[in-house]
């Protein structure tokens, strides 16, 4: 079987059931087929085989099919309605192609859906509110697309535990119904290495989310307010967010580990309390970050000396360092009040 005739040859076995033919160095991938023989295949893997071509045909034809994996080919074009036909699928990868266009709504026919992979593509406009009816789902990479605009619907994913949104274009409003059931969530990435992004969090300080994160990344975000306390997620926390105007940020009884943050100068409340990070306190904390009001590092590991610069902060209203490691008392002078 040759590199071009593979489909024709395949086409002969009515009773296959999978194919898996991943780093093939399969050149040809026929757009139509003059018929489809092998329809009873549930599980297609033609992944990393670098076809170029746009997607075929004949393919949403196969309706047993439970996998399918045709990431990295290369593969140009829109995803057809057709993709409706594929009712069986439960697991899809096409990631790593130059699949372009928008969603269709017909994504919502695939209720047995449980892992959606288009990262790295060309992909456009909002994702389709019907994405609310995949049940199912548990796994979501939209990465490296250029998608923009978020539904509500989304927040209807009960199952779903992973969301990977990164390196997009999104915009508009992100509310608590877009979350309100996202109760198996554990890890989110929406990141965005270039500025241009305009999305904006409309939530409520007292709402409580249905998750509990073990992974959270929201890099080169601006924020007002980060509440992520209360949760078991670990790691160290980057020095790249940067925030508001008189912005709170709460990261009260987690895991994180390494250096203690820090934040632009805008962070008035910080709250870093029961967690695991180590190293001294920065010995410039007072210039960098002027307008604390309230600062929280109790319960840490934190060691060395307690800085000077912290009596510059003239607005500091309660200071909590209990529970450290730390070597020394410093006078902080009357603007500091203890407890």
């Amino acid at each position: 079987m040759s590199a071009t005739d593979w489909l024709q040859t395949v086409n002969r076995l009515p009773t296959l059931l999978e194919l898996h033919f991943p780093f093939c160095q399969l050149s040809n991938l026929p757009f139509t087929l003059p018929s489809l023989n092998f329809t009873s295949l549930m599980v297609l893997d033609l992944s990393n085989n670098g076809f170029n071509s746009a997607i075929p045909d004949w393919l949403f034809n196969l309706k047993r099919l439970v996998y399918l994996d045709l990431n990295s080919n290369n593969l140009y074009g829109p995803l057809p309605d057709k993709i409706a036909n594929l009712a069986s699928l439960e697991n899809h990868d096409f990631s790593l192609n130059s699949i372009e266009g928008q969603l269709s709504k017909k994504w919502g026919k695939l209720c047995n859906l449980q892992s959606l992979e288009l990262s790295q593509n060309k992909i456009t406009g909002s994702l389709p509110g019907s994405i609310g009816n995949l049940s199912a789902l548990e796994q979501i990479s939209l990465s490296n697309n250029k998608l923009t605009g978020i539904p509500k619907s989304l927040g209807q994913l009960s199952k779903l535990t992973v969301l990977d949104i990164s390196e997009n274009m999104w915009e508009g409003v992100i509310t608590e119904t877009h979350l309100a059931n996202l109760s198996s969530l554990k890890e989110l990435t929406m990141d965005k290495a270039s500025p241009n992004i305009s999305l904006v969090f409309d939530i409520s300080s007292d709402w409580i989310p249905p998750f509990k994160f073990t992974y959270l990344l929201i890099r080169s975000s601006r924020l007002d307010r980060l509440d992520i306390a209360y949760n078991q997620l670990s790691g160290r926390v980057p020095n790249s967010f940067r925030f508001n105007k008189e912005s709170t940020a709460k990261l009260t009884t987690n895991r994180f580990q390494g250096p203690f943050p820090l934040w632009s100068s805008n962070v008035t409340e910080l709250y870093l309390g029961d967690n695991q990070f180590s190293g001294p306190i920065p010995p410039s904390i007072g210039e960098v970050m002027p307008l604390l009001t309230d600062l929280d590092v109790s319960y840490n590991s934190l060691s060395g000396s307690i800085p000077l610069s912290i009596g510059n902060i003239t607005g500091l209203m309660n200071l909590v360092i209990s529970n450290n490691e730390l070597s020394d008392n410093v006078d902080l002078g009357t603007a500091c009040g203890k407890y």
